[in-house]
């Protein structure tokens, strides 16, 4: 039996749905937008399943534990600032490129209805000491509150891949901006280690290898000997490595 991996329980998304739309050019940039934003929420999706399947694993009052929750902590705030931009910025220039009032309304309703798992979340990351550490009580948060942000994650790639009818100039734009935004917000010793660490660049995704997030060779060593040392515990419970290649978890929850 396959051991345990970041992969499940919550669902990675393995496609867009544009290999059975032969409606939208394959270079339309609607695709390109669904594509980057579903890869960036695999990287959330890994994140999650790497701490449900080692929340067990990790014993209270260790280093281990310290390490844990501060990796915790960096995964709730690439969900939060990921989130933040879509409800600033990328949602309300949907809006006015394609002048329907409400269009990402289902998505912001969707956001809410995680709120209140998600700072439950949030407080206890940030607020537990390593030896009040407790694993039962993480997975069940990350029970509690990780299917509805897996369902969100899935559901907003179509709507994404709908935007094919509207201004490409417009969608270009908005991408790109978007793009800028997420990278501007996160924090290079907390954020890209497991941002990186939780991007499998051998994951198949629309029918093909499409690495993600798109790096010049030398980053990933950037990354390793500059901006993870800092924080180096941590990323023990990343899936993969600083080259975006996937590795056992270390810390797998115990059978049974």
């Amino acid at each position: 039996m396959a051991k345990r991996w970041a992969d499940q329980p919550f669902a990675l998304i393995k496609e867009t749905g544009i290999l059975s739309r032969k409606d939208i050019p394959p270079d339309h940039p609607a695709v390109a937008m669904a594509q980057q934003m579903a890869l960036s929420h695999n990287v959330i999706l890994r994140g999650m399943n790497a701490s449900f399947n080692q929340c067990l694993g990790v014993q209270p009052g260790t280093t281990e534990a310290h390490d844990f929750l501060l990796f915790n902590q960096c995964l709730f705030e690439i969900l939060q600032q990921h989130h933040d931009v879509e409800e600033t910025y990328m949602f309300g220039e949907i809006e006015r490129l394609t002048k329907i009032d409400g269009i990402m309304d289902q998505n912001m309703q969707e956001h809410k209805d995680f709120h209140d798992g998600l700072e439950r979340f949030r407080k206890y990351v940030f607020k537990t000491a390593a030896g009040d550490y407790d694993g039962q009580t993480l997975k069940a948060m990350l029970e509690g509150f990780g299917k509805i942000v897996e369902k969100h994650l899935h559901n907003e790639i179509p709507s994404l891949l709908e935007l094919k009818d509207y201004d490409v100039t417009g969608l270009k734009r908005i991408s790109k901006e978007a793009g800028k935004k997420f990278a501007s917000a996160g924090d290079k010793y907390r954020h890209v280690p497991l941002f990186v660490g939780c991007s499998d660049r051998t994951f198949i995704f629309d029918g093909q290898n499409m690495p993600f997030p798109p790096l010049p060779f030398f980053v990933p060593y950037i990354i390793r000997f500059l901006f993870e040392p800092r924080h180096a515990g941590s990323w023990r419970f990343n899936p993969c490595d600083s080259f975006g290649q996937p590795r056992p978890l270390g810390f797998l929850n115990p059978e049974g």
